[in-house]
């Protein structure tokens, strides 16, 4: 979902559950995947209890997540 696209419901509530498990996982309390200190965008799917994939839904979600796995790398 690129920026200026109305999102349905749905759509934003998944945004929050994906937020959500990002924020789970940078504070190390990750509730549906191991506590072992990793970031991915595979992580943060299954954290945030999509099916696979379905974090690609969400581009600017995407970009976001990206950004923070180089710095924690830096």
């Amino acid at each position: 979902m690129s920026e200026g696209e109305v999102a349905s419901e749905r759509g934003q509530l998944t945004k929050t559950r994906l937020e959500q498990a990002l924020k789970r996982l940078l504070n190390g309390k990750p509730e549906r995947t191991p506590n072992d200190g990793r970031l991915s965008l595979s992580r943060v799917n299954k954290e945030a209890g999509l099916s696979s994939g379905g974090i690609y839904y969400y581009d600017d979600f995407v970009k976001k997540v990206r950004v923070i796995i180089h710095e924690r790398k830096i």
